[in-house]
């Protein structure tokens, strides 16, 4: 990992599964992809973890012809398709230049702050819906 500088992804991924029982969660996978982006989502009993990744941001748009991806700034997750009533939201960057923004949680919507890259999601089932920014 370190010749490529791979650690602030996999500790994004680290961060978000601390703690989180993998082997007793049941898990489902959900796709709530968009044309925009990529949700891939897995569905615990007491956690959903949800992987958000911008379609535009490809090694050919990127490295080859060298565009700069998009920012999503509309990304949201639906609480109902989760089946949720209720969750914590905690947001974890793979790509820490993705910014400081919060989740937003109104109703089943939990509304994701802007990124350009992608981002790390993990929902508390059941605990009173609020937004932390997760790891720095």
């Amino acid at each position: 990992m370190d010749p490529k500088n791979l650690w602030p992804g996999f500790r994004a991924l680290a961060e978000a599964l601390r703690g989180v029982a993998v082997d007793r969660e049941g898990f489902e996978p959900l796709d709530l992809s968009t044309s925009a982006y990529w949700c891939l989502v897995l569905r615990g009993r007491t956690v959903s973890l949800a992987w958000l990744r911008n379609k535009a941001d490809r090694w050919d748009h990127v490295l080859r012809d060298g565009e700069t991806p998009a920012e999503i700034a509309s990304a949201a997750l639906d609480g109902a398709a989760l089946g949720l009533r209720a969750a914590a939201v905690e947001l974890f960057r793979p790509w820490p230049a993705d910014g400081t923004g919060a989740a937003v949680v109104t109703g089943s919507s939990i509304l994701l702050p802007a990124f350009r890259h992608g981002l790390i999601c993990r929902l508390r089932h059941g605990a009173p819906g609020r937004g932390a920014t997760g790891a720095p």
